[in-house]
């Protein structure tokens, strides 16, 4: 039975062992070459007076983005996203810019620019002939935006994000219309 039991351990031993992580492991992040990099830049303005019928475009503040890239696009044969860090994004609440740094190949590499949910106030008619300001979430359309296929040394620039919809933010003892 000891010589069964001993002869099993070892198999199930030497299966795991031809069945270990290699080191091509998807688990460990790729090496990215920050040496070539291009650069996209971009506009967030947004329609906060809901009142007067001409749209008036004004910026928005703490806003934030998430830019990823296509490991395919770094590294051949790999695949998964890369999340471009934090500190490689601008934004500018004054003027509304956005500017990011990304790694890029020689062969071409696209970024995309995704803008997420945000919080501010616009002003809305009161239903009286007056107006009144409420807080909302503004909620991009597109939410993203993809670059052209960008090459080291390159800069490029997204179209704009004109935002008007937005969901307005209930609060206890608001009335439901």
């Amino acid at each position: 039975m000891k010589k069964v039991s001993f002869l099993a351990v070892t198999a199930i031993a030497a299966t795991m062992g031809l069945n270990s992580c290699s080191s091509d492991d998807p688990a460990q992040p790729l090496n990215v070459d920050w040496n070539q990099t291009a650069t996209v830049h971009g506009k967030l303005l947004i329609r906060n007076d809901f009142v007067d019928a001409t749209p008036k475009w004004t910026t928005a503040s703490d806003v934030k983005f998430v830019a990823t890239v296509d490991y395919a696009q770094l590294a051949s044969g790999a695949e998964g996203t890369y999340i471009v860090p934090g500190d490689k994004i601008t934004y500018d609440g004054r003027t509304g810019e956005v500017t990011v740094v990304f790694p890029v190949s020689r062969m071409g590499t696209q970024l995309s620019l995704k803008l997420l949910d945000f919080t501010g106030s616009v002003k809305i008619s009161d239903g009286n002939g007056g107006s009144k300001t409420v807080d909302v979430i503004w909620k991009g359309t597109p939410t993203s935006k993809t670059s052209d296929k960008m090459y080291p040394g390159d800069v490029g620039y997204l179209t704009n994000w004109q935002l008007q919809g937005y969901t307005q933010v209930v609060k206890e003892g608001d009335a439901i219309n």
